[in-house]
C-alpha cells in the first residue's frame, strides 16, 4: 500500500475535537512531547493530507489512538454554527472523533483516553455522551494530564507512553520470504 501521509504507520494518532481550544492545545502539547521523545505521531494539522481517507489510514495504522476526551464547550457566537449546542462540541459529539475510534476498533488498534486534570471527577459525565458502542471505554484507565507544573505534565505523558508500550502492538516486522516459502509476520 502507498501511504497517504508519511511514514504510513505511527506510534500514536491523536484524536481530538477542534471545536474546543483546550483540546487543540492539549493535542499540540502531546504531539510536541511525543515527537521530542522520538515517537511518530499523527496529528491532523501536521499532515499533508487530512481528508477522511487520511484519518482512516491513521486510525488503522497506528499502534494506539490517544483520544482527548472533553465535554461540552460553548464557542463564541461568531464561531458557532447556527443552532449549535455546547454538547455538539464535546469529543463524543463530533462525528469524526467517533468515527476514528470505530475505525481503530475495527482493526484492533487500542484506544487510550486522556482527559484534563479538571475532568477527573467528570469521567462518567463524559462517557454518558459516548455512543452505545463506545461506552465500554469506561473500562479503560483514563489518564489525566496536568499542565500546571512540568513534573505533573511529564508524569502524565510518561504514563501515556507506558500504556502504549504495554498494550499497543508493535508494527509487524516482515521478513524476506525464503526460497519457495511465504513471508512470515512476527
Amino acid at each position: 500500500r502507498h501511504p497517504l501521509n508519511s511514514p504510513g504507520f505511527w506510534d500514536a494518532m491523536i484524536s481530538y475535537t477542534q471545536r474546543n481550544p483546550v483540546s487543540e492545545a492539549l493535542a499540540a502539547y502531546i504531539y510536541g512531547e511525543m515527537t521530542k521523545r522520538g515517537k511518530t505521531v499523527w496529528l491532523d494539522v501536521k499532515m499533508a493530507k487530512l481528508n477522511t481517507d487520511a484519518m482512516k489510514e491513521a486510525a488503522q495504522h497506528s499502534r494506539c489512538i490517544i483520544a482527548i476526551v472533553t465535554g461540552a464547550h460553548a464557542r463564541p457566537p461568531e464561531q458557532a454554527a447556527e443552532g449549535e449546542k455546547p454538547e455538539d462540541n464535546a469529543y463524543f459529539g463530533r462525528e469524526y472523533c467517533v468515527q476514528e475510534l470505530r475505525w481503530a476498533r475495527k482493526t484492533g488498534v487500542p484506544i487510550q483516553p486522556v482527559i484534563l486534570v479538571d475532568d477527573k471527577k467528570r469521567i462518567g459525565e463524559l462517557l454518558a455522551l459516548a455512543p452505545e458502542d463506545l461506552k465500554d471505554l469506561g473500562s479503560v484507565d483514563f489518564i489525566h494530564l496536568d499542565r500546571s507544573r512540568p513534573a505533573f505534565w511529564q508524569a502524565g505523558v510518561d504514563e501515556v507512553l507506558k500504556n502504549i508500550a504495554d498494550s499497543c502492538p508493535e508494527e509487524p516486522e516482515r521478513s524476506e520470504p525464503e526460497e519457495g516459502g511465504a513471508s512470515l509476520v512476527t
